[in-house]
């Protein structure tokens, strides 16, 4: 697929985008956008960071803007994303202070301005985890202090959540075989550490659904009778103890119905053993630590849904 540094030829970028070639070679062309590398025959070599633009671009389009528009917009965010690389210090902290400063200034336009600078800094899973989740944690940790009002914090809130779901959309793949259903436990508020999941497992080629907030077990009973998912992964930052928890975990494992499932947030630890036991797997630090375990549970679902599929063929054939 690739030839060389997770660089893709422009066939292969027209199928991740949905995007003619023809059409790429004109946006290059006229617009300047991508800007792909050469190989020494002159092929087109286009890095994720293209395949983004172009997703970037197609959607700005789809939503009614003119090519010339949406070329103009992304080259502005592109330019804005230069200047925090060239600015004294590590561009990430950079991009992360700016938008604080923004936030505690009261500036809602400034917050939006600078969000959008950061998205454009590198891969989308770095700059959720080195800008976009330290800021909210931060704004988490003021607020509490009462050094934020609540609606310094919906300003943020909103401006970061609306990029980070955008970024899930543009990174999600679009035909991959294994999907994971996203969902936050019954009683979590905290939807941003689900985007993160996402951007992470759209960057392994694994697609997502999310749910979304308060997520009861009936839901996700209902969505893996619909959709059969590969997977499901709930998240927890709250920790949870008693009898309503156990409750709670005995539900999602029926819901579940034999899909693997992950658990993983800060308050996963408090209820571990009853998540194992229950047959989840649990994912307490860092996600990619966990990456071989999450991928082997997904490729065996795959096996098994096809081998289930062989045998509802084999029954079809039978009968006719």
């Amino acid at each position: 697929m690739s030839e060389a540094n997770g660089r893709f030829r422009i066939q292969v970028v027209s199928e991740l985008t949905a995007v003619p070639a023809p059409t790429l070679r004109a946006w290059e062309r006229r617009y300047g956008i991508p800007t792909p590398a050469r190989t020494a025959s002159a092929y087109r070599l286009y890095s994720d960071h293209d395949v983004a633009m172009v997703r970037r671009l197609r959607d700005l389009c789809a939503n009614g803007m003119s090519i010339a528009e949406a070329a103009r917009m992304v080259k502005a965010s592109e330019d804005g994303a230069a200047t925090l690389m060239g600015a004294d210090g590590d561009p990430y902290e950079v991009a992360a202070r700016r938008i604080l400063d923004a936030i505690h200034a009261f500036d809602a336009r400034s917050v939006e301005r600078e969000v959008a600078r950061a998205q454009y800094l590198g891969a989308a899973t770095v700059v959720f985890e080195r800008v976009f989740s330290p800021v909210m944690r931060r704004v988490g940790e003021l607020w509490h202090r009462g050094e934020l009002s609540i609606a310094q914090e919906h300003i943020a809130t909103t401006a970061v959540g609306d990029t980070v779901r955008a970024m899930v959309r543009l990174t999600n793949p679009d035909n991959s075989t294994q999907v994971v259903l996203l969902a936050c436990f019954a009683e979590e508020d905290h939807v941003l550490p689900v985007h993160g999941v996402a951007l992470r497992l759209a960057s392994w080629g694994i697609s997502t659904v999310t749910l979304g907030v308060r997520t009861p077990p009936q839901a996700i009973a209902d969505a893996v009778r619909q959709m059969n998912p590969t997977g499901v992964c709930l998240s927890l930052s709250t920790p949870m103890h008693g009898d309503n928890a156990d409750a709670l975990v005995d539900a999602y494992a029926r819901a579940c119905e034999g899909t693997p499932w992950f658990v993983g947030g800060l308050g996963a630890a408090s209820i571990a053993e009853r998540l194992a036991a229950r047959g989840a797997i649990v994912i307490e630090g860092d996600l990619a630590a966990a990456r071989p375990q999450i991928e082997r549970a997904l490729r065996e679902r795959v096996a098994q849904r096809d081998r289930e599929d062989a045998l509802d063929d084999e029954d079809t054939a039978a009968s006719l």
